[in-house]
């Protein structure tokens, strides 16, 4: 009787090392995840000096090179990678990472809608962040309130910037600035509450607001080297205040269209899912029609 012969065959691919499950020992190899040209799937990785660099770091495209043995259903050997200089890790990511379908793809589409360079490379590090990653594709908005279902707050910040997107009246500039600062108006939640969507303490002393602006002030200080201006107004839309500068000009129409934009987003899922709290009564006005006016109370 002959053993059967298994073949190993090498093959070159590039994505983003989206996780890994934890560090056993040196026998055991790590399952790691991998967003791949809009797709997901796992591999073996053991644990090295590279991979752990690369899993302290953000969503960077890797040219990754894997290990197959032809047999039945064996995961591919993650054997190296190293930084793809030449792509953006945002490419990759696959519209799976959100319970909703599309969600991925349209946040991807509005980011590339940003003009202004400096202000999309800011937007695409904040999104590549890996404490960002693990967290905003997946989490809802809300407890309770509205957007309350896995991917939650992927989509309501997708609508947000959608619906601004769509103000003609706004200049390039303030286009940009307005979908940058609705793509991120929330993102400070991702730090503000518990995996059981409790709020924390660092969330009930100070709001999510300003735990978002302190935690992105990295990104902000790079924006500012390159454009000042759109540093400052970022701050100003990521607080959702402001104060005046030198010759008292401030951006407050902005902010204001994108709190807007923000109510809009959370009345419409409140009316869609039957969440109306007392407080926060969502009214939507019914369509004209000729005839006899109506006496309903709703009509009014």
């Amino acid at each position: 009787m002959h053993a059967e012969q298994t073949s190993l065959r090498f093959t070159l691919r590039s994505g983003v090392i989206l996780s890994a499950t934890p560090f056993i020992n040196h026998t055991t190899p790590m399952t790691v995840c991998i967003s791949s040209e809009g797709h997901v799937f796992k591999a073996l990785a053991f644990q090295s000096a590279w991979l752990d660099a690369v899993l302290q770091g953000p969503l960077v495209s890797q040219i990754m090179q894997f290990a197959h043995v032809d047999a039945g259903e064996a995961l591919p050997l993650l054997v190296l990678s190293e930084d793809n200089e030449w792509e953006e890790g945002i490419n990759h990511l696959a519209d799976a990472l959100c319970p909703v379908a599309g969600t991925v793809l349209r946040i991807r589409e509005l980011i590339e809608e940003i003009g202004t360079r400096p202000l999309r490379s800011f937007v695409t590090d904040v999104i590549l962040r890996r404490d960002v990653a693990s967290r905003f594709w997946t989490m809802p908005a809300s407890a309770r309130d509205h957007h309350s279902v896995p991917g939650g707050l992927a989509v309501h910040s997708m609508e947000v910037a959608s619906d601004i997107s769509l103000h003609s009246e706004l200049s390039d500039v303030e286009h940009d600035l307005g979908v940058a600062g609705a793509l991120l108006h929330d993102i400070g939640k991702i730090w503000s509450y518990t995996d059981a969507m409790l709020l924390n303490s660092a969330s009930l002393a100070m709001g999510h607001e300003l735990i978002g602006l302190c935690r992105l002030e990295p990104e902000l200080a790079q924006l500012e080297t390159l454009w000042p201006d759109g540093a400052y107004v970022m701050r100003c839309l990521l607080s959702g205040n402001t104060w005046a500068r030198g010759n008292g000009s401030r951006p407050t129409a902005l902010i204001q269209r994108i709190k807007a934009c923000d109510h809009r987003s959370c009345e419409r899922d409140r009316v869609a899912n039957n969440k109306r709290p007392s407080s926060r009564l969502a009214w939507t006005p019914k369509e004209w029609k000729s005839g006899p006016k109506a006496t309903d109370g709703d009509s009014r």
